[in-house]
């Protein structure tokens, strides 16, 4: 009897590990949270991971100054990041990683709010412009001061 017992308890335990891994899974492709509108502003209330995850879901970081959010693509008004995916040389991708990753967390660390750019749209490549708040902090301007981006003055210089 004690052995069915421990038999029946390791398969609830089993049963157990394998819900909380597909919770942590799901949580992770950014299927818990919340998107909804205010006004203009977009409320953003989602895990974000990085886009180059296989499992990155509907909410990631591209890099230091864009981001996905449920299909479309936004980049952050007034900043400029170091660049990932083409580089001018090898220190400009680690700190374009740096950059992404710092990003990643400052989203992490709450609700935050997309604010449309007032004076256009979208960039030449079809992204959302916008600033991102939370609680009056622009998360553009944190960047800044944690040295992962730079006001962007209308074209992008080396970070060589």
């Amino acid at each position: 009897m004690p052995a069915m017992s421990v038999r029946r308890m390791a398969r609830s335990l089993g049963t157990i590990a394998v819900l909380v891994a597909i919770l942590l899974l799901v949580e992770r492709a950014g299927l818990f949270g919340s998107v909804t509108r205010d006004g203009e502003a977009i409320v953003i209330d989602k895990i974000f991971v990085s886009c180059d995850r296989p499992s990155s879901g509907d909410a990631c970081v591209s890099d230091g100054d864009s981001f996905r959010l449920e299909g479309e693509r936004y980049r952050i008004s007034g900043i400029d990041a170091p660049e990932i995916g083409a580089p001018e040389c090898p220190a400009e991708r680690t700190k374009g990683f740096a950059a992404r990753d710092e990003l990643e967390r400052l989203f992490n660390a709450g609700p935050f709010r997309f604010i449309p750019d007032a004076r256009r749209e979208r960039d030449q490549y079809g992204r959302y412009l916008g600033r991102v708040v939370r609680d009056g902090r622009d998360l553009g301007a944190a960047m800044i001061e944690a040295g992962h981006a730079r006001r962007y003055q209308g074209r992008q210089a080396s970070w060589c």
